[in-house]
């Protein structure tokens, strides 16, 4: 199952095919402003 993702405004976008080993919480503006 391939997972994707990409940054706010879509600039950069990605697509991993694994599920990653470690997850690491968001720390950008965006998303530390909007809890």
């Amino acid at each position: 199952m391939a997972i994707k993702g990409s940054c706010h405004c879509k600039a950069t976008i990605f697509e991993v095919s694994e599920a990653p080993q470690t997850l690491t919480q968001c720390t950008c503006s965006f998303c530390s402003i909007r809890g």
